[in-house]
């Protein structure tokens, strides 16, 4: 009890003192630590510090986007003596792992697709006539990582309309979008789009060899873009220069020519021409069965046929086709391969110079390289 006394009376007697401190002294006075004001002494008063300037971060540019490959082949059949391999799942005796790597690892990856694919419908009065089981298509999708079938062709109706619409939602169930035919004119004529890195890009297909006029799309019924003439390319032209207005580039994926003739007849070239002026950035075809040869056109390239790739094939010459586009330039590299029975594989260092050489020398001011890549030459008086 008198401790707490005590330090209460300490505590009291020490506030009186701070009140008596506080009272007496004068406010204007500086405390005895305080320097006394420049204004007292005569000195100048120091110069404000100068603000801490850190440097801007660098702004430094967007990475140019990836190149964008496009792995394309030509004519592809899933049935006939092909299919029994595909059903037992031997891949591998279909297309070698090697080339099938590549369409793997390529953004997109397209073929024209050759046969009916369905369990119904009677054959076409004609002399081949090819039909495909449905869940061969899975060879496609899981082994070569097609993302698109072009069905403009002269086998997609061989079993009818009723197989075609098969053929239709079968390849779109199995998660390939068919191009090229559809179940109206409209369907048909519109292009399959993809969409790779930051580039946009339209595919069209069409055929100039029907076997029957009813095969051709109608305002509501089902079938083929067809454009004959290349003095009207009609609904084709139409779609490409709407393309034009929403895509970085335009490919067109077209069925023509002669059977077995290694060049291009004069229709496929006004053709490929017209569809060039319309907008095209790249026009590939098939339907010959062999390599047709290689051209550029306005700076445009064109690959009139790129021949079998996975058929019946009594020719063993084929090959696969890379689109390389990156920063506004497009390049085109060839796979040499050979067909041996049901397979297909890339062909061997001899076989690849000499099939490169061979289609070198048919092509007008263009050639390969040692490494397949087509490029640009003065054309030959």
């Amino acid at each position: 009890m008198k401790r707490r006394l005590v330090v209460a009376a300490a505590t009291a007697a020490a506030a009186v003192a701070a009140v008596f401190v506080s009272v007496s002294a004068p406010r204007s006075a500086p405390l005895r630590d305080d320097p006394p004001p420049a204004a007292l002494t005569g000195e100048a008063s120091p110069a404000p510090a100068e603000p801490i300037r850190r440097p801007k971060p660098e702004i430094l540019p967007a990475p140019p986007p990836p190149p964008v490959v496009i792995a394309v082949a030509g004519d592809v059949l899933t049935g006939e003596r092909i299919g029994p391999r595909i059903e037992a799942g031997e891949y591998g005796s279909v297309l070698d792992e090697e080339t099938a790597t590549l369409f793997r690892e390529a953004d997109i990856a397209v073929v024209n697709l050759e046969t009916s694919v369905s369990e119904r419908g009677s054959p076409a009065d004609k002399t081949y006539t090819f039909r495909s089981p449905p869940e061969n298509l899975a060879f496609l999708r899981d082994y070569l990582g097609i993302d698109a079938v072009s069905l403009a062709n002269n086998h997609t109706l061989d079993y009818g309309r009723d197989a075609f619409r098969d053929t239709l939602e079968h390849t779109r169930r199995y998660g390939m979008a068919p191009f090229g035919a559809g179940g109206s004119l409209a369907e048909a004529a519109a292009p399959y789009i993809a969409e790779a890195g930051r580039l946009k890009i339209a595919f069209f297909a069409s055929n100039q060899i029907l076997p029957a006029a009813s095969w051709a799309a109608g305002a509501d019924t089902a079938g083929q873009l067809v454009t004959k003439d290349p003095g009207n390319l009609g609904a084709l032209a139409d779609g490409i220069l709407s393309a034009r207005e929403t895509c970085d580039y335009i490919i067109v994926y077209m069925h023509w020519g002669i059977e077995r003739d290694t060049l291009p007849n004069d229709v496929q070239k006004r053709t490929a021409r017209a569809l060039i002026d319309l907008g095209a950035d790249i026009v590939i075809g098939a339907h010959p069965h062999v390599i047709q040869s290689f051209e550029y056109y306005n700076g445009k390239p064109i690959a009139y046929s790129l021949g079998n790739f996975i058929f019946n094939s009594r020719n063993p010459e084929t090959a696969a086709l890379f689109i390389t586009l990156d920063g506004g330039e497009v390049s085109l590299r060839v796979v040499p391969c050979k067909m041996n029975g049901t397979l297909t594989y890339a062909a061997g260092e001899e076989d690849a110079r000499a099939l490169l050489e061979k289609w070198s020398g048919l092509s007008r001011g263009c050639e390969f390289t040692p490494g397949g890549e087509l490029i640009e030459t003065p054309a030959a008086e």
